[in-house]
């Protein structure tokens, strides 16, 4: 399912890479994966049953959806997660963002329920 939401020209633009480079088509696979996955993890959010959202319902899970695919751009050309080897060692992509989770609404910071 292609999703409209984030946009994948913020996602491109964040990563700094031109809208028709050959690596454009893996990262709009990765910007629905990240899309698909706040879809799956927020379902408060999002109506059941409705076909996929034209645009995020706030700019925060916006954002963070964005920041979620950059991640998983990030760890597509790091294996384990190492990033890159500076003089102090190796600089590593975290596993789990605590920015990306509170914008998310997702683990320490999802809302309390019930049931």
């Amino acid at each position: 399912m292609t999703y409209t939401w984030p946009p994948l020209a913020e996602t491109l633009d964040d990563l700094k890479v031109a809208a028709g480079a050959p690596n454009a088509a893996a990262i709009e696979r990765r910007v629905d994966a990240a899309a698909s996955w706040v879809q799956a993890h927020r379902p408060d959010l999002f109506p059941a049953g409705a076909p996929a959202p034209t645009e995020a319902p706030s700019d925060d899970i916006g954002l963070g959806t964005v920041m979620l695919a950059c991640r998983l751009v990030a760890r597509t050309g790091s294996p384990l997660g190492v990033a890159t080897f500076a003089e102090f060692g190796p600089s590593s992509i975290l596993r789990l963002d605590p920015d990306i989770e509170r914008l998310l609404g997702l683990g320490r910071n999802a809302t309390p329920a019930i049931g």
